[in-house]
């Protein structure tokens, strides 16, 4: 079954037995990355202990995986669930832009 929001990164996190895993949702408009709340993520660097596994869905860039290093042991691993979520990370992606630009017009009211 789909996850319905907010539900899918706890279950990428059981799919590749990973807590510490975080989604990152592409914001194209925006040119950045999102939580699944909306606050910006910024992609961790080579040197900072976690991997990143791109989400593409019908060669657009949806979506990061951020997660633990030794998942790069078994990259078909990562990238068959990230193929297998991508229509749900589509969605999710799009509930997260919202949240952003909600947050953004809360932020300019203030």
């Amino acid at each position: 079954t789909t996850p319905g929001p907010g539900e899918l990164q706890a279950a990428l996190m059981r799919a590749l037995r990973d807590p510490s895993l975080v989604v990152a949702y592409w914001l194209p408009e925006a040119g950045r990355y999102v939580d699944p709340g909306g606050h910006s993520v910024s992609l961790p660097d080579e040197n900072a202990g976690r991997s990143v596994t791109s989400v593409e869905r019908d060669g657009r860039r949806i979506a990061a995986l951020i997660h633990d290093p030794a998942l790069k042991d078994d990259p078909q691993l990562v990238e068959s669930v990230g193929a297998a979520a991508a229509l749900a990370l589509e969605n999710e992606q799009l509930q997260a832009e919202l949240r952003a630009r909600l947050a953004e017009l809360a932020a300019s009211r203030a």
